[in-house]
């Protein structure tokens, strides 16, 4: 009987170490365990951060090839605006010319009545203001501030 005690102790002692062994498995996979789950969220978080970075990525890229584009529509619109600027000036210029030179053509008639001396230095100095007032409100307006439009 003192064998079979001593070989049930025996066998309770192995079984011990055994456990004990068996709990120190269990712990080193319940923290390689831990440790996986980490690193897979780990790699969640890293994969969801290269995502957004890529969307970022696209977004810019599309927002900068809008911006290129509306830029480049901005600077055709401005030297349009620019030629026409230049053209009106030019227009503006003939029509004031016109205007001088058939003021210039009806200052140049003769009195139809006839004047006497003192009346005609008066009238001359009157045609000379009216000439004087006609070049200054009717001067050409200087076009080379608008740029000339591309050939």
């Amino acid at each position: 009987m003192v064998t079979d005690l001593q070989g049930l102790i025996d066998a309770v002692n192995t079984l011990t170490v055994e456990i004990t062994g068996l709990r120190g498995e269990t712990q080193e996979l319940h923290d390689y365990g831990r440790q996986n789950r980490k690193l897979i969220w780990r790699q969640w978080v890293i994969g969801a951060v290269v995502a957004l970075l890529v969307a970022w990525a696209v977004f810019l890229a599309i927002d900068a090839r809008h911006t290129a584009r509306v830029a480049t529509q901005a600077a055709v619109t401005a030297q349009k605006n620019a030629e026409n600027a230049y053209h009106a000036c030019l227009t503006g210029n003939e029509a004031r010319k016109t205007t001088r030179d058939l003021w210039g053509y009806i200052l140049a008639q003769p009195s139809i009545q006839k004047l006497s001396p003192q009346e005609q230095a008066t009238r001359d100095v009157l045609v000379t203001a009216f000439r004087a007032k006609l070049a200054t409100s009717y001067a050409d307006q200087d076009c080379s501030k608008f740029a000339a439009p591309a050939k």
